[in-house]
């Protein structure tokens, strides 16, 4: 999103976010930013350039303009310390939950309401992932993230409870990768067979998955990856 100093959110010290880096991005969420991100999800739903927006380019993944709009958020999601924003927080991740959806579902809401065609893509992360109460339009496409296959069972239900949610498939993002671990060369995480089985099992609620394969060296992963493409 363009830079706007006044949606960073607020500290417990009283002081704003403003740190650059990994995790820079972190939101107010009663700031009026709200109002930003529907008029970007229009600009990139309409196909307007970028420049629209005050910004050189769309950010690099979510969206499609003229088809989807990526509503994601920044990962580490810091709790904004304002009132407002703290009425949510400090209901644990039931809160959190309701407050991330809630805005998705505004903007999908509005988007539907003035005419605006295409998705509104949102990645069910974190301390997020859990199916909220809020109800979701049908113009929300949801991304669940899991371990994978690596912890095979895990998330099976919740992932049939999206989509008895939505009334429809979602995709996944999965971690079947050496991640933080690339410390340890030379140990291989080919596993084909537990991708295999994965995959099968999750099959009836998904549209498709994207594997994250972070890796030392990439004959690794080459089973793997041709499971997946099967």
């Amino acid at each position: 999103f363009p830079t706007r100093r006044s949606s960073d959110l607020l500290k417990a010290d009283g002081t704003r976010y403003l740190a650059p880096g990994e995790f820079s991005g972190q939101l107010c969420f009663h700031s009026g930013i709200m109002e930003e991100i529907y008029r970007d999800a229009v600009a990139v739903l309409t196909n307007q350039p970028p420049s629209s927006r005050g910004v050189s380019r769309w950010a690099f993944w979510g969206h499609t303009p003229g088809k989807v709009f990526g509503h994601h958020y920044q990962d580490g999601l810091y709790p904004c310390h304002c009132e407002k924003c703290q009425v949510w927080f400090k209901k644990g991740e039931k809160g959190v939950t309701e407050l991330i959806w809630g805005t998705v579902a505004n903007t999908a809401s509005r988007l539907q309401r003035d005419g605006i065609k295409g998705q509104v893509s949102m990645l069910a992360y974190a301390n997020y992932k859990e199916v909220p109460d809020v109800k979701l339009p049908d113009n929300v496409t949801v991304m669940l993230t899991l371990r994978g296959p690596w912890s095979e069972n895990i998330g099976l239900d919740l992932a049939k409870r999206w989509t008895e949610k939505l009334n429809c498939k979602i995709w996944l993002w999965n971690y079947p990768c050496k991640i933080m671990k690339l410390n340890l060369p030379g140990i291989s995480c080919s596993t084909p067979r537990a991708i295999g089985r994965y995959y099968k099992k999750f099959a009836p609620y998904i549209w498709g998955a994207f594997m994250e394969s972070h890796v030392d060296r990439t004959s690794y992963q080459l089973m793997n990856y041709y499971v997946f493409g099967k």
